[in-house]
């Protein structure tokens, strides 16, 4: 990496490239492992209520409002919702809540 290049010596260069492929791989199995195909995923009990407000159709505030919490907080719970269920554009996190709560919506 760029690291590499900034080094003085053969011996840091060599370093820091393999500390950098370790890197890497540690990070492509973080996210096998977290991948939805890959095992059970859970949700927190928060995490499935906020979920079932999404797929209801609520927005962040109406969902904040029901459930005493700030719009800001919502979007947190939204984000690990689609970090955890591997969703990235909104119809695929509707679809992956609506798969993980049972719904045939």
């Amino acid at each position: 990496g760029v690291l590499a290049v900034l080094s003085t010596t053969e011996a840091d260069t060599r370093r820091l490239l393999k500390e950098s492929r370790t890197w890497r791989a540690q990070r492509t199995q973080l996210r096998t492992a977290a991948s939805p195909d890959r095992g059970v995923i859970r949700l927190s009990d928060q995490e499935e209520r906020v979920a079932q407000l999404v797929l209801d159709g609520h927005t962040h505030k109406q969902i904040g409002s029901t459930l005493f919490i700030s719009a800001k907080t919502v979007e947190h719970h939204v984000a690990h919702i689609r970090t955890k269920l591997g969703a990235g554009s909104r119809a695929e996190l509707l679809a992956s809540v609506r798969s993980y709560l049972g719904e045939s919506g």
